[in-house]
């Protein structure tokens, strides 16, 4: 089961913590703002897009998007 909660609680509280609103965090990070509701609200983005968002956030997109498959030992 994906752990959309998860995703799009780390999502939202990054961008509320840079002070941005959904537009702007998507130029940041290279999607449009379509692309980043989308992920913010816990769906999954294509995986070019999904690069963007791991390289942006420093952490890998399976962590980002799948963090019910990670290891958390």
């Amino acid at each position: 089961m994906k752990s959309a909660q998860s995703t799009n609680t780390f999502l939202l509280g990054r961008r509320l913590d840079a002070g941005l609103n959904q537009t702007q965090l998507a130029h940041l990070i290279g999607v449009g703002r379509k692309v980043y509701a989308r992920a913010e609200a816990g769906g999954e983005p294509q995986a070019r897009h999904a690069a963007r968002f791991s390289a942006y956030y420093g952490v890998s997109s399976l962590v980002l998007f799948h963090p019910e498959l990670v290891n958390h030992d």
